[in-house]
């Protein structure tokens, strides 16, 4: 606890009075205090009493420093990185419809879960080779080896399809137009950046204009496309 501030003044007036007890190696020493030393003498105690006072306090307020850790802690929010791919089998498959394959699959991989193209079939309409990617649909639209013309595919048809198996060339998307036979990644975004330019095509020979697709690939690609 600080000086009582009370108990520092009594101490002057009695020292001032000759009743305050002077140490052994000072007896015999007389003391004289005028008025302005014992003013001086009060000022002093009291501004002691408040300099104690206000450190007492400050140390009563002062927190305890505690360290905090700012540790990240796991979290168990972080997805875990993709290992398969989901994809969509339609067409002149045996077994349509959806399968789960490894990541780095093909598109050969997919047509074998879904149990191969139909007897009478070939898979010359897509790229065998092309990896796929997850959520696509992969369309098998089938000709017939013998005649090499295509052939009509039963139930349902994909929004870019048309009946006879023939891909819609207006509406195909560029992974789609890469699944046909001689059309790369490269040659179906020219596909799809001509027809946003130029418009729908009006007819399957206007691929022709498209940089790449010459009299050659043109003879080979319109077995398979459809306006």
């Amino acid at each position: 606890m600080p000086p009582n501030a009370s108990e520092i003044i009594e101490r002057i007036n009695a020292q001032s009075q000759g009743r305050f007890r002077l140490p052994a190696t000072l007896k015999g020493v007389e003391f004289s205090f005028s008025a302005g030393h014992k003013r001086a003498l009060l000022f002093v105690a009291l501004a002691a009493v408040a300099i104690a006072s206000a450190l007492f306090l400050s140390a009563q307020a002062r927190p305890d420093a505690r360290v905090i850790s700012t540790e990240p802690t796991p979290s168990n929010s972080v997805s875990a990185p993709l290992s398969t791919l989901v994809v969509d089998v339609q067409g002149e498959v045996v077994n349509p419809g959806i399968y789960q394959l490894p990541l780095g699959a093909r598109v050969a991989d997919a047509i074998k879960s879904a149990g191969g193209v139909r007897k009478g079939q070939s898979t010359s309409s897509v790229n065998l080779a092309r990896f796929l990617e997850d959520g696509e649909q992969v369309f098998v639209a089938g000709t017939n080896p013998e005649t090499g013309t295509g052939a009509a595919v039963g139930g349902d048809f994909p929004a870019n399809a048309s009946m006879g198996g023939k891909l819609n060339i207006n509406r195909a998307s560029t992974s789609e137009l890469d699944g046909l036979p001689g059309v790369g990644p490269v040659l179906a975004k020219r596909i799809v950046e001509y027809r946003a330019s130029n418009g729908s095509f009006t007819s399957i020979d206007e691929l022709q204009k498209v940089a790449g697709i010459g009299p050659s690939k043109f003879s080979e690609l319109r077995k398979f496309v459809t306006t």
